[in-house]
């Protein structure tokens, strides 16, 4: 498995992903921190999974087909066999999915954009309603590392890409821009961002 991700509803679901044959494998882990694999898998309907990613609700989990540049989406409310119940065309090469507290926004990084989704429970459960460029360069495909992640007022996002941290309001609006972590310079192409040079 290359990523994993735990329901955060207490149910106990584990769901990894297979990158080279395209599946998720469903697994439990109890009270006292016991991992089973069921054994069970279910494919992705695409190509290369690289992440995954559970709506806070824990009901429904999203992975990110980098190969095939699309969302899989599966309905986890039976944590014995989720269901992959569509699959939500993104920009070229999708890694990062993150969804906001109220479980109404998916923000999905792929190779060069920020693609931005409303959510909803029925079909076909993603829409997308904006999408901006990130400026940062093509984004590396880590298995199962999260390079985005939003901020505690929900209303800001942070990529970590090529040695830059940049933020951006959920809009796509670049933040102001801060100073390299040594002091030196500031970073000003391309009207992005809110950049702190440093060292990962």
């Amino acid at each position: 498995m290359q990523a994993s991700d735990v329901s955060p509803n207490g149910s106990g679901l584990v769901l990894g992903v297979d990158y080279d044959d395209d599946r998720i494998r469903v697994l439990t882990i109890s009270n006292s921190g016991t991992l089973t694999d069921s054994g069970t898998t279910v494919g992705t309907g695409g190509d290369g999974p690289l992440n995954i990613t559970f709506h806070h609700s824990g009901n429904y989990a999203f992975v990110a087909n980098n190969l095939s540049s699309e969302i899989a989406i599966f309905d986890t409310s039976n944590p014995a066999l989720p269901a992959l119940v569509n699959n939500v065309p993104t920009n070229l090469g999708p890694q990062t999915i993150v969804d906001s507290e109220d479980g109404t926004k998916v923000y999905v990084l792929t190779a060069n954009t920020v693609n931005i989704f409303n959510f909803s429970s029925s079909m076909p459960y993603l829409t997308l309603s904006g999408s901006f460029n990130h400026g940062l360069g093509p984004v590396l495909t880590y298995f199962g590392v999260d390079q985005m992640a939003l901020d505690v007022t929900q209303n800001r996002l942070f990529i970590s890409l090529n040695g830059v941290l940049a933020g951006f309001e959920t809009d796509g609006s670049p933040l102001g821009n801060g100073n390299e972590s040594n002091g030196a310079r500031s970073n000003h192409r391309s009207r992005l961002l809110n950049v702190w040079r440093s060292t990962f």
